[in-house]
């Protein structure tokens, strides 16, 4: 069993570049004029719900680069990373044809004051309904850091000490309410109590903020935060705070390594595997046969040897250098230079250690960003290959990352989709459950939260907040539990206001709104008594223990 989510890895911007010709995009259609509109990305999340992704990953970069060539011309002629919109006001707009699909936005937690990023996740989380995310990143460039008034950015190593210090100033300031200080009684005339409202006073090296948060928490509490750092700091970081994170797929070993890194990490802070679900990223080549689809990789590899595609991929790798190194002046028939820089080391090193004994032009002509893992084939075949390697990894599932065509996004919503379901339909018929599983096998159904045939979902817990899941599968696993869960529903639970039925499982009582879910439990007397906020339905499928 496996996870699907989509990686926007070049965010609020043009999407016109084509991997299959490193150029312009014959299947970009109209993208190139009206890139700045949300239609496409709207069309993007309503696509992937019906092929059950769990979520989309919107990047962003806060700069033009310029590095490269010393010049803008390469980034603009090309579109490269560039221009690019504030994603967030993007967010809402893609939830408004989809009822579950999560969509994380990316922050920089170097350039974003913890105040400011935990009130507009908030306000982002109740414009959602409870179905946002949060991708915490440091930012790469010094280009960046100087359209924020520095003259450099922080090192790589400080940066990510300050990222620790803001995450605990965020959840400072996302937990200065208490879950319950909104009176929803109606017959209180007192709209919240003050005494459930608190002053953090966070002080840190780096941050300060008073508090407490000038609105009222949103349907998840906090927004499920997101990593995608794979150096030593970034692993560490995700260790602590994230609850998915983003990772590169070298090989079968590494993905293995990786995760069970990631794991005895989270041990040091309490925290279970489960609870942060790595997905692994990706880009398949697809065709309407194993034939036709080689063909198409063929292709693609030709043109990766092209003097475009290798002026395109030095640009990158200039990029990831945080702009501390200029490839242009790089001798391509030489020895790859263990150059690393200050932005996104853990790319470089992985392509350092891929172009061992190769020229620059030998290892710019053969290397795949995403991993050698060689995902190409009819969409039945690789479905098959998919589950295949998540089997041998342990889990947790795979961020594809194409790019952004309508033709894409069909051939992954409607041709890979629906295989990856039924393979994991076949692994949940044929595996034995156990404690560490996470994932719901609910890929291309519907979630109806209000539908009385809905089972419940296995309970998890995340910091002092409960978090739960509904499980969307249809079919029998669906109504034996409803009809455990039935046993022990109490009409007298039951609110007045707003809420639509109770029901009780492990010793939780999930009682359903029009707002979310809200976990609450039994005392000792039989009283309801409650245990986090209200909850949404979007990373319900998330965290299945």
């Amino acid at each position: 069993m496996f996870h699907l989510g989509w990686f926007l890895g070049s965010g609020y911007s043009l999407q016109w570049w084509s991997r299959d010709s490193w150029s312009g995009s014959p299947w970009a259609g109209s993208n190139r004029w009206d890139w700045t509109k949300p239609d496409m990305y709207v069309d993007l999340a309503a696509s992937l719900e019906r092929g059950g992704f769990d979520y989309i990953l919107v990047e962003d970069t806060l700069m033009l680069e310029d590095t490269y060539r010393g010049s803008l011309e390469p980034t603009l002629a090309h579109g490269h990373m560039g221009p690019k919109n504030d994603p967030v006001p993007l967010i809402p707009l893609m939830t408004q044809r989809t009822k579950h699909i999560g969509v994380a936005v990316t922050l920089s937690t170097s350039f974003y004051h913890p105040y400011h990023a935990a009130r507009t996740m908030t306000t982002l989380d109740h414009l959602t309904g409870g179905r946002v995310g949060l991708n915490v990143v440091t930012s790469v460039s010094h280009r960046s850091a100087q359209n924020f008034g520095l003259d450099q950015h922080y090192r790589h190593a400080e940066r990510y000490r300050m990222a620790h210090e803001w995450m605990d100033a965020a959840n400072a300031l996302w937990e200065s309410w208490e879950p319950d200080a909104v009176n929803t009684d109606e017959l209180v005339e007192v709209y919240a109590d003050h005494t459930k409202v608190h002053v953090p006073n966070f002080e840190g090296e780096y941050y300060r903020t008073r508090g407490p948060l000038s609105t009222i928490p949103g349907p998840q509490g906090k927004p499920v935060i997101v990593q995608a750092g794979n150096s030593d700091p970034g692993r560490e970081l995700a260790a602590r705070y994230a609850e998915t994170m983003l990772a590169h797929s070298t090989s079968i070993e590494w993905m293995k390594a990786f995760r069970a890194d990631i794991h005895r990490r989270m041990e040091k802070y309490g925290r279970k595997p489960s609870e942060c679900k790595v997905m692994f990223l990706i880009d398949p080549i697809l065709g309407d046969s194993d034939a036709i689809a080689r063909e198409r990789q063929k292709d693609m590899h030709a043109a990766a040897s092209t003097p475009e595609a290798i002026e395109d991929q030095l640009w990158g790798l200039t990029y990831s250098t945080g702009g501390e190194y200029d490839f242009s002046q790089a001798d391509l028939d030489a020895p790859v230079a263990d150059i690393v820089g200050n932005g996104e080391t853990s790319t470089l090193r992985a392509f350092i250690q891929r172009a061992e004994g190769k020229t620059l032009r030998e290892a710019l002509t053969s290397y795949r960003m995403h991993g050698a893992l060689d995902f190409c084939g009819s969409p039945d075949t690789v479905a098959a290959m998919m589950g295949e390697v998540m089997a041998e990894v342990g889990g947790d599932g795979f961020l594809l990352s194409p790019s952004v065509t309508r033709r894409h996004i069909a051939e992954i919503a409607d041709g890979l989709a629906p295989p990856c379901a039924a393979a994991d339909s076949s692994a949940t018929a044929t595996t034995t459950p156990h404690s560490e599983r996470t994932f719901s096998t609910s890929r291309a159904s519907d979630h109806h939260l209000n539908d009385p045939q809905e089972g419940i979902g296995a309970l998890g817990r995340r910091s002092q907040l409960v978090r739960t899941q509904l499980n969307a599968s249809p079919g029998p696993m669906d109504a034996g539990r409803a009809e455990r869960v039935g046993e022990h529903v109490s009409p007298g639970l039951v609110p007045r206001r707003g809420l639509r039925r109770t029901a009780l499982e492990s010793g939780l009582v999930v009682r359903f709104s029009v707002g979310g879910l809200e976990p609450v439990g039994l005392d000792e007397a039989g009283h309801v008594c409650r245990l986090g906020c209200v909850v949404g339905a979007w990373w319900l499928r998330l965290h299945l223990g």
